[in-house]
């Protein structure tokens, strides 16, 4: 028996003898809910056909949105690029993104769990890669952002990778054009870091 190719949420059925606009065979699909659609092969390669409007459209829509919209850095963290929440973290609809990729690419997040970050260099708000994501309660994410950096101002956090003058040095270069990758190498730091530094979310009470 011949495999039935899929696309996305569709899964190809057969060609019909009803021809689009175009005078191409529309393609009989069926969605992950259970509807049959005639639909357009171009849409279908090309991945932007619309659903027929169940749960499943809405869950491939958002992970199509997911997956265009971070930036992946050379240390492996996945920057968010889009809509960023006071406290950095980036957000995809109603939710944050981080945990809206632990829980597609992790599984479930089991109420009252937190989703915590582990990036190399440094925690990254901004991050949604589910390699630098796990699970840890209230209790453990507070103790785990004091080692981070990501209580206490500047040099006051004994853990703190830089030192106010390369915070104000960064300020400097940032302003003369030189790139948040070239930096994060240069002080050897993530380049989320730098970014937040960037963008005033860290070391606020630097000018």
């Amino acid at each position: 028996m011949e495999e039935l190719k899929c696309y996305g949420i569709w899964t190809f059925i057969r060609e019909s003898e009803i021809k689009s606009k175009s005078r191409q065979f529309l393609w009989l699909c069926r969605c992950k809910c259970g509807k049959e659609r005639l639909l357009q092969r171009h849409t279908l390669i090309s991945g932007t056909s619309k659903g027929c409007g169940c749960k499943f459209t809405d869950d491939f829509s958002r992970f199509a949105n997911f997956k265009k919209n971070y930036e992946i850095q050379p240390n492996g963290c996945w920057i968010w690029k889009k809509s960023i929440d006071k406290k950095g973290y980036g957000r995809i609809g109603d939710i944050r993104a981080h945990r809206y990729s632990y829980e597609k690419f992790k599984g479930e997040i089991p109420i009252g769990m937190c989703v915590c970050h582990n990036c190399p260099g440094g925690d990254n708000t901004a991050c949604v890669n589910p390699e630098h994501l796990w699970l840890g309660t209230q209790e453990e994410n507070i103790k785990d952002k004091g080692p981070k950096g990501r209580q206490g101002k500047g040099e006051q956090q004994g853990n703190s990778k830089l030192k106010e003058f390369e915070v104000l040095e960064i300020k400097e270069k940032l302003k003369l054009g030189i790139s948040t990758v070239d930096l994060a190498s240069e002080y050897k730091v993530s380049h989320g870091l730098i970014g937040h530094i960037k963008h005033g979310r860290a070391w606020k009470h630097l000018i």
